[in-house]
């Protein structure tokens, strides 16, 4: 059985007990630069399997042009750039959201002591409030309270940038689902599909392939809804909104992704569930990592036994 160097199983247990992250990329160095001491140690090993690990220093040192530093070095940063894309539009999505909450509260504020004829004059308010719901502030005057059940909608181009980053988050993490698929595609006999829908069409009965289907099955496909929504139909709303209503005493605000991004219309989108697209996005990206993770384990388990890769290419069908 193949063992890891000493310097890299200490790294990787430094990683585990950081808070939690996608060990992929450095498994996938570990798993490298591991084999490249044990083929130092006991001869070279054969040369498709060498170019399968080849760091990029390898190549210098020869003297050979820059060119491809092997399948597994390759791949791993192909899904570090899906995912650190991913994280990105996150992070983008998390400050439009909390922008957006912010002009909504501040428009409570602005109407809560409206009089009736400010409140009809504020149906036509620019910032997008909309609805009979105004006339229900004008029952609380002189800056009390608004009852329960007061609930209206705001647009603007913080709620517009929610949904844009939201579109590009689908499709960074669509992306990366398949690179998992072609990552792990080397530890079968025959060559593979290249993205995770197809892949999952198979008949693969081994542990990875479960591990990679109970994803596509539980969160990966839904998530593919929005994003071929998006892609090959139409946008998921052409007047996003960030809504809010009262509820015993407390606002319950959020933006919401349309309930069958499958009807791939907007005039025909439900939005019975609430689902908020920024809760949404968080469970999504945690489920990439623990999905990320749990693939690279598998990539050392079978790399340790000699089954990583088990051939020479193509990889792909």
């Amino acid at each position: 059985m193949k063992k890891l160097a000493v310097g890299e199983r200490a790294r990787l247990k430094a990683l585990r007990a950081e808070l939690p992250v996608p060990l992929l990329s450095p498994v996938a160095d570990a798993i490298r630069w591991s084999q490249q001491l044990y083929w130092l140690k006991r001869g070279e090993g054969p040369q498709w399997e060498r170019k399968f690990y080849e760091p990029e220093i390898f190549l210098f040192l020869r003297r050979d042009l820059p060119g491809p530093s092997g399948f597994l070095r390759n791949w791993s940063r192909v899904f570090d750039w899906y995912r650190d894309g991913a994280g990105l539009r996150l992070r983008n999505m998390r400050e439009a959201y909390g922008a957006a909450k912010s002009q909504f509260f501040a428009e409570v504020e602005r109407v809560r002591g409206l009089t009736l004829e400010d409140a009809a004059r504020s149906l036509t308010f620019a910032g997008g409030a909309t609805g009979s719901d105004y006339f229900l502030w004008t029952l609380q005057q002189g800056g009390a309270d608004l009852p329960d059940g007061t609930g209206f909608e705001l647009s603007g181009v913080d709620v517009m940038r929610v949904f844009l980053e939201f579109e590009g988050f689908a499709q960074h993490v669509r992306s990366a689902l398949d690179t998992l698929v072609r990552l792990v595609a080397p530890c079968y006999p025959q060559p593979v599909p290249v993205s995770i829908s197809r892949f999952s069409r198979k008949n693969f009965t081994d542990e990875v392939a479960a591990e990679l289907n109970a994803a596509w099955t539980d969160w990966g496909r839904w998530l593919a809804e929005y994003r071929d929504c998006v892609v090959h139909y139409t946008p998921l709303s052409v007047q996003p909104f960030i809504r809010g209503r009262k509820e015993k005493g407390v606002w319950r605000v959020g933006c919401y992704l349309p309930d069958n991004p499958s009807a791939r219309h907007v005039d025909a989108f439900r939005f019975d569930s609430q689902l908020d697209v920024l809760v949404y996005s968080e469970g999504v990206a945690k489920s990439l990592d623990r999905l990320a993770s749990k693939v690279a384990e598998f990539l050392l388990r079978l790399w340790r036994h000699g089954l990583y890769p088990i051939r020479p290419g193509p990889y792909f069908s």
